[in-house]
């Protein structure tokens, strides 16, 4: 009896000793690397164990940033403990499977070497020494993938808001606007993204200018007005989330990236009237009216002039038509009259020059000095008179 509870007591206990003897599967020797955004994807083929009859049970990806891993003592020592430097995942597989892991959380710019082994056992860890793990890869060259981060697009689909006729915008505060732009390919399908920096400055060297803060939007307006009748430069250009810039800033040419504020329409300037002169005596069939050219500080304006011409003083917004003559000049700068004078009648005239403007605000207009003339085209006899002095 006591020698049966001693052969138990043997098989119980020896038996918490025994090594469970796990087979191997076979290297995995044609892990491929497929470098993205801050990422890789990691192609092999479904390794089998022979001895067991089975495929793997776990996979464990490790990467270096610093070595290949060809060698056990590689695989415990040159890799960090951590995500993404040591992945271990269940799967069920079959023979030859093409199998797929996507490794995230990596630094672009940086070269990561990468290595995989198996076990048929769900339990396996590295400190488990019977554990049977597959081998190493020692075939040439060793699995990589370089980080590339492709750099975003360059800004198009320019605009300003509003309004803005060619070159001339309305509005001290103008609104600049562009098309999205892409962070790459195949960065953008990855997490990548993009946001914007403007450039401002009046000087096509853009020294000095004002920049924004990094923009998410397609659009911005600096918080502060531009000077009136200045001419102002803009570039745009896209950041990545790793800093890296859209190739060109854009407008890359002079003529695409300038304009010009012109937020106040201002009147032109009062014509001079040269001829006739003021209380000139007109006895000519005809009359020759001329004044001096105008000038408008807005950029872009044209004007024209209209001549007024009246037997009473003249309000051009208000004036008696039945007695009141006038003429656009168009651009010239004279006008002739004739046959419609009365005669020994006192004239006023002047000239109204008004602005065509750039189609962005109201015209205006300005109203020159009031001049007047008389007109003497019949020699007439003076009128009869009577003796006073002495008397008869």
């Amino acid at each position: 009896m006591k020698l049966k509870k001693v052969l138990l007591l043997v098989l119980l206990f020896g038996g918490l000793f025994l090594r469970i003897s796990y087979s191997e599967p076979a290297p995995v020797t044609d892990l491929n690397v497929n470098a993205g955004w801050r990422r890789v994807t990691l192609t092999w083929s479904a390794p089998y164990d022979n001895s067991a009859s089975t495929t793997p049970a776990i996979y464990e990806i490790r990467c270096s940033t610093y070595s290949i891993l060809t060698s056990t003592n590689d695989w415990t020592n040159k890799t960090s403990s951590d995500w993404p430097y040591r992945i271990k995942f269940s799967t069920q597989t079959t023979p030859g499977a093409l199998e797929t892991f996507i490794v995230t959380g990596l630094t672009n710019g940086k070269t990561y070497f990468f290595a995989i082994r198996s076990s048929t056992d769900t339990n396996a860890g590295e400190s488990d020494y019977n554990i049977g793990w597959s081998g190493m890869d020692t075939t040439s060259p060793e699995p990589f993938g370089q980080l590339v981060n492709n750099v975003p697009g360059n800004v198009t689909g320019h605009s300003i808001l509003p309004p803005v006729s060619g070159k001339i915008v309305g509005v001290s505060t103008p609104t600049f606007s562009w098309d999205p732009v892409s962070p790459g390919t195949p960065d953008g399908d990855q997490g990548d993204s993009v946001k914007y920096i403007v450039w401002l400055s009046t000087s096509w060297s853009f020294e000095p200018k004002w920049v924004s803060s990094l923009i998410s939007t397609t659009y911005y307006s600096f918080p502060f007005s531009l000077n009136e009748h200045t001419t102002y430069y803009r570039k745009i250009y896209a950041v990545d989330l790793d800093g890296a810039e859209s190739q060109y800033k854009t407008p890359i040419n002079e003529a695409d990236a300038l304009f010009v504020v012109n937020a106040i329409n201002s009147a032109p300037s009062k014509v001079n009237l040269t001829s006739p002169g003021y209380g000139n005596i007109e006895t000519g069939a005809s009359i020759t009216f001329s004044w001096s050219g105008s000038s408008d500080i807005d950029p872009g304006d044209s004007f024209t002039y209209t001549l007024y011409i009246s037997t009473v003083p003249i309000d051009v917004e208000n004036y008696n038509v039945e007695i009141t003559t006038v003429v656009n000049t168009g651009t010239d700068q004279s006008c002739v009259l004739d046959n419609s004078f009365i005669d020994n009648a006192t004239y006023w005239w002047c000239i109204k020059t008004q602005d065509i403007g750039s189609g962005i605000h109201p015209s205006s207009y300005s109203v020159s000095a009031m001049s007047a003339i008389r007109i003497n085209r019949i020699d007439e006899d003076p009128l009869p008179f009577n003796l006073i002095s002495p008397s008869s």
